[in-house]
């Protein structure tokens, strides 16, 4: 089990926190400083030296053995195991602030409105005409 305080300490070092994931006994943190991982044995901070498409981390969505990270500059798809390493970006030049996965398909919520990946595995606009929102309400 991770150490709360110890996460704690981490993350308030490293900068903002913008998204949590959990994914078994890991924990990993969006902040304005990267994308860190925290487990029993450790932390560990990554950036686009890792291949992040950028610094700030805005979203995170485990699926499966995969971890999807939106920054500001795009969305990637990462994978812990063996080693950390991440798929080429999509949405490349978009600030992505959430992600969801909706009947197998992912959603991507950018400020340029909402993205939606079809079979082949690009990103297209969301074909009802989507456009950026400041929030949501349901009635």
């Amino acid at each position: 089990m991770i150490a709360a305080l110890g996460v704690l300490a981490l993350l308030a070092s490293t900068a903002d926190v913008r998204a949590l994931a959990s994914d078994g006994d890991v924990v990993w943190a969006g902040t304005t400083g990267g994308l860190v991982r925290v487990d029993g044995e450790g932390a560990r901070v990554f950036t686009p030296r890792e291949g992040l498409p950028d610094g700030t981390v805005r979203a995170l969505l485990v699926q499966g053995d995969a971890l999807w990270v939106g920054t500001d500059r795009g969305v990637v798809r990462c994978h812990s195991v063996p080693a950390f390493a991440c798929d080429a970006p999509l949405a490349r030049g978009h600030r992505v602030e959430a992600l969801a996965l909706h009947e197998g398909a992912l959603l991507v919520g950018t400020t340029h409105g909402l993205l939606v990946q079809q079979a082949d595995g690009a990103l297209v606009q969301d074909p009802r005409g989507g456009r950026a929102a400041s929030g949501v309400s349901f009635e």
